[in-house]
């Protein structure tokens, strides 16, 4: 049993532990009628979200009590999906935009407002898995709303996994996809290739890219490892250096980043591994 110490709607309350840490309870109907003091019991219907922070816990507070339950339930299930799906867990953050998200997109539809994403190819190529976890998404919205979404929807949604993944800190998603398209297109016509997008050396190349944007944004980075290993590429691959090079430029005219020797060993290593598979 758990304790109503706020009555949020019919669908939602916050209760409170021993300790005096609140949580939310979410489920159709579970607060109707109720008032703060009585109990909520525990079920498979009622949905115990406790964030990992109080402004979090605030921020959804107040989404659960501006927004149907409705979407409150199908964002739950998106979330539980992803994380069998790309088997991750997720900044909480995700429980708060999610499902505010999901409300709008919904909401602007039944008024005829589509919008498009500009991102939405490079979104489908940098991010293949969570784009599938806004396809699955948009699929169960249709079913529940009896709407026709758009794929630029699809991409709208995986951003928020993408933002989930790598935790509060990343503000910009839409610029960290930019950046990452940048890079690829300068070792694509660099080197004159396709990128085989099922190539394992790929996928670690697009993981590492969203982490050095993560890196470029928190300015978290190191120069130790490349002391000994960086003059040691450069000697033995040049044409990889001038390509390096590129990259560096654009970042610091684009952007204002200097690249540390770090992430050019790191560049280096994994451009070598893709131009080995596409011989």
């Amino acid at each position: 049993m758990m304790r109503i110490y706020k009555v949020l709607n019919n669908n939602a309350a916050v209760c409170k532990t021993e300790q005096g840490e609140s949580f939310v309870v979410t489920g159709r109907g579970i607060a109707f009628g109720k008032k703060p003091g009585d109990q909520i019991e525990n079920s498979d219907k009622v949905s115990v979200y406790t964030l990992s922070n109080q402004l979090l816990n605030e921020k959804f507070q107040q989404v659960v009590s501006n927004i149907p339950i409705a979407y409150i339930e199908v964002s739950e299930q998106i979330v539980n999906y992803a994380k069998r799906t790309l088997n991750k867990e997720f900044s909480d953050v995700v429980y708060i935009t999610l499902p505010d998200h999901l409300y709008g997109s919904v909401t602007r539809y039944q008024k005829g407002i589509k919008l498009k994403n500009k991102l939405l190819f490079d979104i489908k190529r940098i991010y293949p898995k969570e784009y599938k976890i806004g396809q699955m998404a948009i699929k169960k919205l249709e079913t529940e709303f009896e709407i026709s979404f758009l794929p630029d929807e699809a991409a709208f949604i995986a951003l928020h996994f993408v933002n989930a993944e790598l935790g509060d800190d990343i503000s910009d998603v839409q610029n960290m996809t930019e950046i990452i398209d940048g890079i690829l297109n300068i070792v694509k016509f660099h080197f004159g290739i396709v990128f085989d997008d099922d190539s394992i050396s790929y996928s670690r190349f697009l993981t590492h890219l969203k982490f050095f944007c993560y890196r470029m944004q928190t300015d978290n980075s190191e120069d130790d490892a490349a002391d000994e290993m960086l003059p040691i590429l450069e000697k033995k691959y040049p044409d990889t250096v001038k390509c390096v090079d590129k990259i560096v430029k654009m970042l610091k005219q684009n952007y204002n980043y200097q690249v540390h020797d770090d992430e050019k060993m790191y560049l280096m290593m994994h451009i070598n591994r893709i131009l080995q598979e596409s011989l």
